[in-house]
């Protein structure tokens, strides 16, 4: 039961009969717990109050430790419970929104039941949707991919994990002849070991794979700029044999003319 006590039609003050925060009214404002309400509603519960703040609840026990709760009965017959926690527990301040199971952590927890997805949007149209599979998709609503984006993606860096192409400097590595190479492009039209345009449009390509097989190239043709070089100090000494030999030939007429 509730008893009202009014000063006047500008002022009044409700004291509950069980103890409760008496309720005040002050030219606009209501307020719970305080006489000075700041807010058109304000609630106090004091300090070191457990059940204060503001509560809505269609069914179930009252819960502790909240600043705001939402609370229904759902079909199954248990409550889901979400609420907003800003609170000092053990030492430690938290300010979270914990899932129906969640403890004070001070984490952020939204789910969803039934494999429905959880989505995010705009203007009445889903941007970001989180499937049930975990995947994640930006601009459609069925990622096949952790990530998905439909459309263009900037960033200024992107960090790809890939394993190298080390392979090509190893001893038992086969460098395969320019020759080999040449014919086989004849044959196919790109790249041994690179997927052909057709492939590319139908499959996409894996950027980490992709910088995997380009470094490979890279590091083949570093070889072959290698072995070029070599062969070619090879020619210039060979010349520099000859031109010392005939130099030395000719140096030799000229004497026996002589």
């Amino acid at each position: 039961m509730v008893a009202a006590l009014c000063a006047n039609p500008a002022q009044g003050q409700w004291n509950t009969t069980n103890g409760g925060p008496p309720i005040y009214y002050n030219l606009g404002p209501v307020g719970i717990g305080t006489t000075a309400p700041q807010q058109t509603l304000h609630v106090d519960a004091g300090v070191g109050g457990s059940t204060g703040g503001f509560l809505l609840q269609g069914g179930g026990d009252n819960f502790t430790y909240t600043s705001l709760q939402i609370s229904h009965t759902d079909w199954r017959g248990g409550y889901v419970t979400p609420w907003i926690d800003n609170l000092v527990h053990n030492g430690i301040n938290y300010s979270s929104i914990p899932n129906a199971n969640g403890g004070l952590d001070g984490s952020l927890q939204l789910y969803t039941v039934n494999y429905m997805p959880l989505q995010f949007g705009t203007d009445n149209t889903a941007r970001v949707t989180l499937a049930s599979s975990g995947f994640v998709g930006i601009g459609l609503t069925n990622p096949q991919h952790l990530l998905h984006v439909a459309g263009t993606i900037g960033a200024e860096e992107v960090v790809i994990s890939s394993t190298g192409a080390d392979y090509v400097f190893g001893t038992g590595y086969r460098l395969q002849p320019l020759n080999e190479v040449n014919a086989y492009i004849q044959d196919h039209h790109h790249l041994p070991d690179i997927p052909s345009e057709s492939e590319v449009k139908k499959k996409g390509i894996g950027i980490g794979d992709m910088q995997t097989k380009l470094l490979a190239k890279i590091e083949e043709l570093t070889l072959h700029m290698i072995q070029a070089e070599e062969r070619s100090n090879r020619l210039e000494q060979q010349v520099k044999d000859l031109r010392d030999q005939l130099a030395g030939f000719n140096r030799a007429s000229e004497s026996t003319a002589k």
